[in-house]
């Protein structure tokens, strides 16, 4: 008979959350990424963002695949989406994004 093949389904994708939701530029935003799921152990996590409004966003990576799902960070002002992407070991992955606001100082009087 044939060998058989064995194909990694792609992670559960995550739910992302950001606290606050909203704030000023030097706050610090906690990503975490909860839900996730496979059955292919160890997960690891990255961040990105980029400009939600831009005509062709670009990806700024705020953090590297690590086991952590989640990190402080601090962002740049803007309407931003935020992005976590979740890799099994056999590198399937999955994405979840979601949007925050974030206010320049100036505009926080």
């Amino acid at each position: 008979p044939p060998p058989k093949v064995s194909v990694s389904k792609s992670p559960t994708v995550p739910r992302l959350t950001i606290t606050p939701s909203a704030g000023a530029e030097l706050s610090a935003f906690m990503l975490n990424a909860s839900g996730g799921d496979s059955n292919n152990l160890p997960m690891m996590y990255s961040f990105s963002f980029s400009l939600a409004d831009a005509a062709t966003p670009t990806s700024t990576l705020l953090s590297t695949f690590t086991f952590s799902s989640q990190v402080s960070v601090r962002l740049p002002p803007g309407k931003l989406s935020v992005s976590v992407a979740i890799r099994d070991s056999y590198g399937a992955e999955s994405t979840a994004t979601t949007t925050v606001l974030v206010y320049p100082i100036n505009n926080m009087e």
